[in-house]
């Protein structure tokens, strides 16, 4: 409803589906290897002598509390040498779960995950598996500690239920997974031949592994031009030393909420998009396919990014803040009345019904800087007449 143009969107219910069972354990498999991204980035930016901690990570934000940290490197490490405001991005990705090549989703994925498990804090100790439990940290497995057969692959313990991966079984389910993906709708069961449902328990970590593989690769090509081209001789260009730098630095300000895309001080970004597009050198190309449609949500010196608008400090330009950013309140969505809350009368507990005040202040407090100031708008909403309104109106 808040696309434009308007435009239906079929999401497919995973609680029924015959690969619910599948879809559940993988997700608890990805959730464990998502760790391993950020050790991938990490290394391939030490490659270049990039080491500051904060830098040590993927671009996928969990949610947008996780974009805090690196608004505050801004402002304590950035602003104080940019004469101007920061020109920041929201990119989207139009249909990202339908845009998706489903041939190209099962080799990227696996390939990144090929590369968690070559990591050398698993390839010293010679881990050649993982044990994924329903309610227990995730264990890494030697060849000794591998079960001697399928039939004990899983089984229940103190953790719940468990499954024990190794590449061949990991490659196997990803592969079950996308080709069945079947759903009903009018009355037919259908296939999805390409992309992956929404409404999948692991569709979001997939679109995540998916695009960390291109983001990588990315970094990859790019941090492998730089050391190249200090080879004298190696490269046409002298300036493709730094240029190579140039552009990881600016990449280094770019986090990704599965597909709503954050850039921030990059001149890069609209050159170096698409894997077809190049800047500078011919091998200096882009980031994701073309079949992946990115379109600019907003753009200047403040934006609107998930439930946030980062804007200047008053009177510090070149520092940033964040407010509340509620899309409900906003373009056509203004004029419908929604309710946002349960009604007081409602079945489910006082608790949980008077808790979503309380949780909305906590959201407040994780996602607003409140920079040089003690009274922003967004920690407001929660007393507004018409969050009260809401709590008291019948739900729809």
């Amino acid at each position: 409803m808040h696309e434009d143009p308007v435009e239906t969107c079929f999401i497919s219910a995973s609680s029924s589906s015959s690969i619910k069972v599948v879809s559940v354990f993988f997700n608890l498999l990805l959730n464990a290897l998502l760790p391993g991204i950020s050790k991938l980035f990490a290394l391939v930016l030490w490659s270049v002598d990039i080491t500051a901690d904060w830098t040590a990570q993927s671009w996928i934000l969990k949610s947008s509390a996780n974009l805090i940290p690196m608004l505050r490197v801004w402002n304590f490490q950035y602003a104080q040498h940019s004469p101007t405001p920061p020109l920041m991005r929201a990119l989207d990705f139009q249909r990202l779960y339908t845009n998706i090549n489903t041939n190209d989703m099962r080799s990227s994925i696996y390939s990144i995950i090929q590369s968690i498990f070559a990591l050398p804090e698993h390839s010293t100790k010679h881990h050649v598996g993982i044990r994924v439990w329903q309610t227990k940290p995730a264990v890494w497995l030697t060849q000794n500690q591998m079960p001697a057969n399928d039939q004990s692959r899983s089984g229940t313990g103190h953790g719940g239920a468990f499954m024990i991966f190794d590449l061949p079984t990991i490659q196997l389910w990803l592969s079950f997974l996308l080709d069945n993906m079947y759903v009903t709708f009018g009355g037919q069961l259908q296939r999805q031949i390409r992309g992956t449902p929404m409404g999948t328990n692991c569709a979001s970590n997939l679109a995540n592994f998916y695009l960390s593989h291109y983001e990588l690769n990315f970094l990859l090509n790019v941090t492998n031009m730089h050391k190249t081209s200090a080879i004298d001789g190696a490269l046409p260009s002298p300036d493709l030393h730094c240029v190579t730098l140039q552009v990881t630095q600016a990449f280094l300000l770019t986090k990704r909420y599965i597909d709503d895309l954050f850039s921030m001080n990059n001149p890069y970004m609209l050159h170096l998009l698409y894997t077809d597009q190049h800047c500078y050198h011919p091998g200096l190309h882009g980031i994701y396919p073309r079949s992946l449609l990115v379109s600019v949500a907003d753009v200047g010196t403040s934006v609107d990014y998930m439930d946030m608008t980062i804007l200047p400090v008053v009177g510090h330009s070149q520092r940033v803040t964040t407010v509340l950013y509620d899309k409900r309140e906003h373009g056509r969505l203004a004029s419908l009345f929604i309710v946002k809350y349960p009604h007081i009368s409602s079945k489910i507990s006082d608790s949980a019904k008077y808790g979503i005040i309380t949780s909305q202040f906590h959201r407040y407090r994780r996602i607003i800087i409140c920079f040089g100031t003690t009274s922003p708008s967004g920690w407001q909403l929660s007393l507004t007449p018409c969050a009260i309104r809401d709590m008291t109106v019948p739900a729809c």
